[in-house]
């Protein structure tokens, strides 16, 4: 590790930074902070500093991968120590890590099914205000043709046709009682939505479906966006990271990436000091 020891000697100003997002266990959030890859501290308060292992498995975390960033790095490192301070061996700290992660999976379904519960009733929804506005351009378009010239000829057509395959081609495409039912459904969407009667119908639907004037994702998939889903999802990022620590495999990827390209290192810090030196 020689290589690492001088590499990191030219990185005593970097510092890495962990905020974790509040969340319905622990409503007060705490701050991580590393310096110059070795001194670590929660909130103010000065940790052990980091190992060579915990400083080579830090050096390596890249932002490829949204959930082994470098901040996401620090927060696993110190729920290792955490988990590992309450445990009697290695094994036990590695079967509670295990279990936290499988605590957070099932709280994570639990979460989406009660989600996709919602949008399965709000596409239904949608759908039937969508059809409803189907029935009143039908019906503006049936309303339309009997007013022009031409709907003697159309009325004969249809009255032929309804002769020859036995089935209603004329009258209006849908009931007064459908018309009706539409508009009650459509005024009473609109109040919700705090539309004005004035606003196009298209505009007030595709708002209700993707939470923006915008088609952006799937429909309704804003929902998903929620404090207690983001949370457990950083948490179980940053436990996924304290259980390769616990295991050893995250040190031994570190280290077989650093033996292999250190250079790549050094170009990326070269290239971070650039960045820091234009801002």
């Amino acid at each position: 590790m020689d290589n690492l020891e001088l590499f990191l000697q030219g990185k005593a100003d970097t510092t890495i930074t962990y905020t974790q997002t509040p969340n319905p266990a622990m409503n007060v959030p705490y701050e991580l902070t590393v310096k110059g890859f070795k001194k670590f501290y929660l909130n103010r308060n000065e940790q052990p500093d980091l190992t060579t292992e915990e400083q080579l498995i830090l050096l390596c975390a890249s932002g490829n991968d949204i959930y082994s960033t470098p901040s996401n790095t620090v927060a696993g490192i110190f729920k290792a120590r955490e988990i590992k301070k309450r445990s009697k061996s290695t094994d036990e700290a590695i079967q509670k890590c295990s279990e936290a992660l499988i605590g957070l999976n099932r709280a994570e379904f639990n979460i989406r099914s009660s989600i996709t519960e919602k949008v399965s009733q709000k596409r239904v929804h949608a759908n039937l205000l969508e059809y409803y506005l189907g029935v009143e351009k039908a019906m503006a378009e049936y309303e339309q043709l009997q007013s022009s010239i031409l709907a003697p000829v159309i009325n004969l057509k249809n009255r032929i046709l309804e002769t020859i395959t036995r089935k209603p081609h004329l009258g209006p495409p849908y009931s007064q009682d459908e018309v009706e039912r539409g508009r009650r459904e459509w005024e009473q969407f609109r109040l919700e939505q705090g539309a004005s009667p004035k606003e196009p119908a298209e505009n007030v639907l595709k708002r209700y479906r993707y939470d923006s004037d915008f088609v952006r994702g799937s429909a309704f998939g804003y929902l998903y966006d929620t404090p207690e889903l983001s949370s457990i999802s950083e948490e179980y990022a940053t436990s996924t990271i304290a259980l390769q620590i616990l295991d050893g495999s995250a040190f031994k990827k570190a280290a077989k990436e650093f033996s292999k390209n250190p250079s790549h290192y050094i170009r990326q810090e070269k290239e971070r000091e650039k960045t820091h030196e234009e801002k």
